[in-house]
């Protein structure tokens, strides 16, 4: 990729409402994604803050890329290369919150 994106995860609440988020140029800002290779697999960990007042319950994982000085998200495709609906991926694992 030419340009640097940078990585958004979002806790998203019962209510579907953002109650966490972490906004950052993935590996801490180490792995700009201009410098990426094809096929390259990146482990990037994430610890996401709740929101004080954050209501109890089942929480989501998003996550996606964007370009900072536009806040542009990069689209999604699927395994096949074909564009899905969305500009972000919600994670199967589902977070409990009490």
């Amino acid at each position: 990729m030419a340009t640097d994106y940078t990585v958004f995860v979002h806790l998203l609440g019962p209510d579907g409402q953002v109650w966490g988020q972490v906004d950052r140029a993935p590996g801490d800002g180490q792995r700009p994604t201009s410098g990426w290779l094809p096929g390259e697999v990146l482990l990037d960990r994430y610890a996401v803050p709740l929101e004080v007042g954050a209501p109890s319950g089942v929480y989501r994982v998003e996550v996606g890329l964007y370009e900072a000085a536009t806040g542009r998200r990069l689209p999604v495709k699927d395994a096949n290369g074909s564009p899905l609906p969305d500009d972000r991926v919600l994670l199967d694992q589902e977070v409990q919150v009490q």
